[in-house]
């Protein structure tokens, strides 16, 4: 993918507990693993909800990370977008993966100051019209 239509690195920051942007290095390499490969998934998933990963991403070498991916697969730990030639091209972990990856906890991410009584309630009554014609 071209320099300049690259997306920059993020991370969660660890004064604010959200993803920002980084233009430093990788901190560290993992060995390759399904564990590994699903715990980077899930880091991805608290940073970039909505995108799925390349291998570029990942930083790992293509032919090993294709096994581990496919075997993750079979499990139904993680999905893949293939190409034309059955090449797997991006990878995101689905919620059965995320789970086994890392706690629910482990997601939720929000500032020092949002606390419950700043959380606007998920439920609500909802008043439906009298149609009974009464």
């Amino acid at each position: 993918m071209a320099k300049d239509m690259q997306m920059p690195r993020r991370v969660i920051s660890k004064t604010l507990g959200v993803p920002v942007p980084t233009a430093g290095p990788v901190e560290k390499k993992l060995t390759l693993s399904k564990e590994n490969v699903l715990a980077i998934l899930g880091e991805d998933y608290r940073v970039n909800q909505g995108l799925h990963m390349t291998f570029g991403d990942i930083n790992a070498d293509d032919e090993g990370l294709g096994k581990v991916i496919d075997a993750l697969q079979e499990k139904g730990l993680v999905m893949t977008y293939r190409n034309r030639k059955g090449v797997v091209e991006l990878v995101k972990a689905n919620y059965k993966g995320l789970k086994k990856a890392y706690p629910k906890e482990h997601y939720r991410w929000a500032p020092e100051f949002v606390n419950s009584a700043r959380v606007a309630p998920v439920t609500r009554s909802i008043q439906l019209p009298d149609l009974s014609g009464g």
